[in-house]
């Protein structure tokens, strides 16, 4: 917040979208950032305010009416239908079931999206008291809502320290790692089924890297997910290599003011992480069928990626044939 005259307004804003004594403290409110908060919560005093009554009417439709209401209705009014989900009060299980279905929605199309995960648990947790049927419970949900880099970001190894570990009286852990795994998984196979363009395919990819992360290299290369989510990425990238040839490398213009002679080039990501050798590459791709057309780019792109392999980020070469691109 730039002031705490705005801190006060948003406090007493949410004083009285709570009916509480005291409204919430702004801090344990988990946003991606101060900025995303104070437009988050000054939305609703504009005109697209969306009443209680009709986010209520909302979530008592079957999924596919909410959803086609939402899109003739509410496209202006996200973020007043983000701050309901946020503040409404406890409902049935179906209805709750109705709150995650909407935030999933809203997150696949707001774009800078930040949903507090402890209510979002709670959500969860009111839908059904079975401990093993909750994560069966929003994985079916995540199946059926459209990808959101939400989604794709946060449900990940590295952050379950930031979904709640105890919700009343229930003390177990039951966003797991498998778990985690199976959603990241589920996220490649939507990029690429949804035709994105590479760069947000990428973009999910560097995601499910970053689930992936340890600090002992290679620690988890093996697991299963692991193992499926790069094959994923490594026939995308060969099916369409034509296509993406100009993506798999860049000119890196940190040392055009120091050097002289050929421009320093690299690969990019994730082609750099995915073959350990240009051999593998051309291996896997005949393996797959695959035929390529212009042998010089070819020839020229693996003399490029074999030297970057060595541990450098980019070298002085001189580009010919990838010139033409």
């Amino acid at each position: 917040m730039d002031s705490e005259k705005d801190k006060v307004t948003v406090k007493a804003i949410l004083k009285r979208l709570t009916n509480g004594s005291n409204g919430f403290n702004i801090e344990q409110l988990r946003f991606s950032s101060a900025g995303f908060s104070k437009r988050y919560f000054f939305g609703i005093l504009q005109k697209d305010e969306v009443p209680q009554k009709e986010f209520n009417r909302l979530i008592n439709m079957s999924p596919d009416e909410m959803i086609s209401e939402i899109q003739k209705k509410y496209l202006g009014c996200i973020n007043s239908l983000i701050l309901l989900c946020h503040t409404t009060s406890d409902k049935t299980p179906a209805q709750e079931e109705s709150i995650v279905r909407m935030i999933l929605y809203l997150a696949s199309i707001y774009g800078d999206f930040a949903f507090n995960t402890i209510v979002f648990m709670q959500h969860l947790q009111r839908i059904t008291d079975e401990l093993n049927r909750r994560e069966d419970v929003l994985y079916n949900l995540l199946v059926q809502s459209p990808l959101s880099n939400w989604v794709s970001f946060m449900f990940c190894r590295t952050h379950t320290d930031i979904f709640p570990i105890e919700l009343k009286r229930d003390k177990r852990i039951f966003l797991t790692d498998e778990f985690m795994d199976k959603v990241q998984l589920l996220c490649q196979k939507k990029a690429i089924e949804s035709h994105l363009s590479f760069d947000n395919i990428r973009t999910v990819y560097s995601n499910c890297c970053y689930n992936f992360k340890s600090d002992k290299e290679g620690e988890y290369d093996t697991l299963p997910a692991k193992k499926e989510i790069d094959c994923i990425m490594r026939k995308y990238i060969i099916e369409h290599f034509s296509d993406l040839l100009t993506y798999l490398y860049y000119k890196d213009d940190r040392y055009d003011r120091y050097d002289s002679g050929p421009i320093r080039y690299g690969i990019t990501f994730p082609f750099n992480v995915l073959w350990d050798t240009w051999s593998d590459f051309i291996t896997e791709a005949q393996n797959m069928g695959f035929v390529f057309q212009d042998t010089a780019k070819l020839n020229e792109l693996g003399s490029l990626y074999d030297q970057c392999k060595n541990g450098v980020d980019s070298v002085q070469f001189d580009l010919k044939a990838l010139d033409k691109e």
